[in-house]
């Protein structure tokens, strides 16, 4: 499926590229941003490639195609820097935070909780009177929200590198945070490695 995805991708740099061409050649120049990605979309669109302006203005590799063709090399080298500083921002609070020894340690405190209920459980059924147990389930409890809430946090500080340098699709269906910035889509997360980001369904999405 990636296969087909990355094809059609290069195939529509290829267009882009030839529309570009032609533009230069005829000598024929845009005031903006908006109206060459609109103009391009439209183009496209009437070949069958169904696409929209917001595509070309938002993906990396299109949008550093148009940038470079209205002469504005100083603002794409700009882009490039910033998005490579937020990306090892991101990379940095992934190994920073610990993220996934935080998720099995909740999963540890999990599963102490889960013993913890039994015995008490079993001990309002036996009336017998266990002080320790109770003592450790509040202990566990609340050890528990706090690293639910660190987890959240971090996961709440992603979203948003992602969403302000762009060029990233998350798929919480699949468990997958691809980096769509390039011709090729790189996984650069997935919900066996960081189950816990995965965890709360939402809608997919991309930026």
């Amino acid at each position: 499926m990636y296969r087909g995805k990355r094809k059609n991708v290069q195939d529509r740099i290829d267009k882009v590229e030839e529309i570009l061409k032609d533009f230069k050649s005829a000598q024929i120049e845009f005031g903006s941003l908006r109206r060459l990605s609109d103009f391009i979309a439209q183009r496209l669109s009437s070949q069958g490639d169904k696409c929209t302006g917001s595509t070309f203005r938002r993906k990396g590799v299109y949008r550093e195609l148009l940038l470079r063709f209205m002469g504005q090399d100083d603002l794409v080298n700009k882009e490039e820097t910033k998005n490579h500083l937020v990306r090892l921002q991101s990379e940095s609070l992934f190994r920073g935070m610990s993220m996934l020894e935080l998720t099995q340690k909740c999963t540890e405190l999990e599963a102490q909780n889960t013993h913890l209920n039994i015995l008490l459980d079993k001990s309002r059924t036996d009336k017998r009177a266990l002080s320790a147990p109770p003592k450790a389930e509040i202990y566990s409890s609340s050890r528990l929200k706090i690293l639910e809430s660190e987890l959240d946090r971090t996961r709440g500080v992603l979203l948003r590198a992602m969403e302000s340098a762009g060029g990233f699709r998350i798929s919480f269906s699949e468990g997958l945070v691809q980096d769509t910035s390039g011709i090729e889509e790189l996984t650069i997360m997935d919900k066996n490695d960081f189950p816990y980001f995965f965890s709360k369904k939402e809608e997919d999405r991309e930026f």
